[in-house]
């Protein structure tokens, strides 16, 4: 819980120090805490509102479409080793180690237990916010 609180703070200190707002007001600090899912499949909507995605087994994920995600973000976790293959929408494309990626172009890890990768949308694009691993086209 300890973490959560910490990592949600510090998503929340990004957003601020880029001058990104959420939109969202809270009626409690319960539900400033990110959600966890260990789900497969394309992001949904409400994924893309901070959660953390855990898998389990080598996968594809389709990022939200940015137009629906500005200011939030999403993150992806590989728990076994497995390769997780992170997709934008369709043509959408994804800022990587300060590189604007092609149109529609895939990121996937090398398949280390513990790799992650954080996502923040503005709208048009989808940023990496920080990783673990090694991502890669």
């Amino acid at each position: 819980m300890k973490r959560a609180v910490i990592a949600a703070t510090i998503i929340g200190v990004i957003l601020l120090a880029a001058g990104i707002s959420t939109g969202r007001t809270y009626s409690s600090f319960r539900e400033q805490l990110i959600r966890i899912l260990t789900t497969s499949g394309t992001a949904t909507q409400k994924s893309c509102l901070g959660e953390w995605i855990f898998l389990t087994t080598t996968s594809t994920r389709t990022l939200c479409p940015v137009a629906w995600s500005t200011g939030q973000t999403i993150c992806f976790f590989s728990t076994t080793g497995s390769t997780i293959t992170i997709d934008p929408d369709g043509t959408e494309k994804i800022y990587l180690h300060g590189t604007l990626l092609g149109a529609g172009v895939a990121i996937s890890n090398t398949a280390g237990a513990g790799d992650y990768i954080c996502f923040l949308s503005n709208g048009t694009n989808w940023y990496s916010l920080g990783e673990r691993g090694t991502w890669d086209i």
